[in-house]
């Protein structure tokens, strides 16, 4: 179960789960927003999420990208980018730096 899973993770030292960087997300309708993002922030080099039983589709690209990005500018998953569906898909789900980094990365012009 998912709250299975997010105990698993909790109880992991933070180095071990700098290693996981896929996530895979089955039951995607069932499960909560709110779970899946309490996952990401427990795996801070996160950077793909993969959606083994769905199909591509356009607003589930959208519902991803919106809490990529929550969790982004709450600082955690800044490798977050990828979305991958069952039928060979893959869509970059990567935002702009949150407002605060905006600062931190000058250009020359």
């Amino acid at each position: 179960t998912v709250v299975a899973a997010i105990k698993n993770l909790e109880s992991r030292a933070p180095d071990a789960r700098a290693k996981f960087v896929r996530l895979i997300v089955w039951n995607w309708k069932t499960i909560a927003a709110q779970a899946i993002v309490r996952i990401m922030k427990l795996l801070p080099l996160l950077h793909e999420i993969f959606l083994p039983d769905r199909d591509h589709h356009c607003l589930l690209d959208f519902a991803v990208a919106n809490f990529t990005a929550s969790c982004q500018v709450q600082g955690c998953c800044p490798r977050m980018q990828l979305l991958r569906y069952r039928d060979g898909s893959c869509i970059n789900v990567r935002i702009l730096p949150a407002a605060s980094d905006a600062g931190s990365s000058k250009s020359g012009a």
